[in-house]
């Protein structure tokens, strides 16, 4: 049986990869998006650690093993994920990341006949790991639209759960409940069982409430989010804390995550940062809790000299190149000093192939989206009228999340005619 502590489970989980992978042994890995948000993190937690804890025998590998599917130095750019460590004493090295996965050379040092893995938080294995890994997939639960990949989940064999709601979390939850109500009753009444549990609760009600804005987002939030929260905050007020605040308790997550002052505008940039590459063109989209003012001032205070405006566009130039990237776009969602919430969308196309993409995008979608060019643009040099290259909008219809808008994005690049 795993350890029933958190932190010993993510412990065990770390060395058991490392073992697995010196010795040829089956793995099953549970795989967030590679934006590695809150949601991700613990949708690949929760059913990792519940899977583990439950899985009968005889079974493909045991203890199931929750990846971050980014690289390990990009943990500290995720101060939402720190405050939550912090409580249930876990280290971030303790986490398999991206960067624990050998990918180099022209074999795989993970024989994929030794491995299994099971999707959260999205439902198409995109980048190296899908070239590398993409037929091992044979599980998913996912919230986003369903592109109908990995065909091979259909037998059966896994669940294939895709659908619409807030958190993705949500769903995993609603999935494992019944299985991790047992593992609650059949615990024994030592602290370390208790706290493992609050600890699980807690890290997973903080995706759902960030997710659906503490379940006040009416174009997010869903039945299956309401249920999973009461579910969570119900096991922290039996096993912790009676008089638990959920709001309270959100806020102060919220706090952490819109925390950016000791990240550079090249860690906010990669921070939420999603890739997709559809019709030849490949396009980045990185999401900010920041308006594009703001960055555009922390680029000029990085650089200490100068246009701000040059730093930021340079910057931007820069993660467009790392990342080798035809269209490169800033997603920002930000509530002003009046309270009120609003999205901003800056996308800038490298080269032709880029541009006609993004210029069928800004015919197809302009209005659903309610674009409109930002004052900044002036400042930024960028073309609102004519063959767009870089443009920055406001974004009236502020219910289109980077969930709705990047396949508008994906389609008008796959879109030839």
């Amino acid at each position: 049986m795993p350890p029933s502590s958190l932190r010993g489970f993510l412990a065990q989980c770390k060395s058991a990869f490392r073992d697995s992978i010196t010795k040829s042994n089956k793995l099953t890995l549970v795989i967030g998006n590679e934006s590695a948000d809150l949601d991700s993190l613990t949708s690949a937690v929760l059913w990792a650690y519940v899977r583990s804890h439950t899985a009968p025998k005889p079974t493909f590998s045991n203890p199931c093993i929750p990846v971050v599917n980014i690289p390990s130095k990009d943990l500290a750019l995720r101060p939402e994920f720190s405050h939550l460590f912090d409580e249930a004493k876990v280290e971030a090295d303790q986490l398999v990341t991206l960067s624990d996965i050998p990918l180099d050379g022209s074999e795989p040092r993970i024989a994929p006949r030794n491995l299994k893995i099971l999707l959260v938080d999205h439902n198409v294995l995109q980048g190296e790991l899908g070239r590398v890994y993409g037929d091992c997939v044979r599980g998913i639960i996912d919230h986003h639209e369903d592109e109908g990949r990995h065909p091979q989940t259909h037998s059966g064999e896994e669940p294939r759960i895709i659908m619409k709601c807030g958190s993705c979390t949500s769903l995993v939850v609603e999935h494992v409940r019944d299985y991790w109500t047992g593992i609650q009753e059949s615990s024994t009444s030592s602290r370390e069982d208790s706290s493992a549990h609050v600890h699980l609760a807690k890290w997973c009600l903080a995706s759902v409430l960030i997710d659906t804005v503490d379940l006040g987002e009416p174009n997010k939030v869903t039945t299956h989010d309401i249920n999973a929260a009461e579910y969570l905050a119900s096991i922290v007020r039996r096993c912790q804390n009676p008089g638990f605040n959920q709001s309270m308790f959100y806020q102060a997550v919220k706090d952490a995550k819109g925390s950016l002052d000791g990240v550079s505008l090249q860690g906010i940039l990669r921070k939420d940062y999603k890739e997709w590459a559809d019709g030849g063109v490949k396009l980045g989209i990185s999401s900010s809790v920041k308006p594009l003012g703001y960055l555009v001032d922390k680029a000029g205070r990085e650089r200490g000299s100068g246009p701000p405006t040059d730093a930021f566009l340079d910057g931007m130039q820069a993660h467009a190149k790392e990342q080798n990237l035809d269209i490169a776009a800033v997603m920002t969602a930000s509530v002003s000093d009046t309270g009120e919430f609003g999205r901003e969308l800056l996308v800038w196309a490298f080269n032709q192939q880029g541009v006609d993409a993004f210029n069928r995008f800004a015919k197809s979608s302009r209005e659903t989206l309610g674009l409109e060019p930002l004052p900044i643009n002036d400042q930024l040099g960028l073309k609102a009228d004519g063959s767009l290259q870089r443009v920055a909008w406001k974004q009236g219809a502020v219910q289109y999340s980077r969930k709705k808008v990047a396949p508008m994005m994906r389609q008008a690049a796959a879109d030839k005619s």
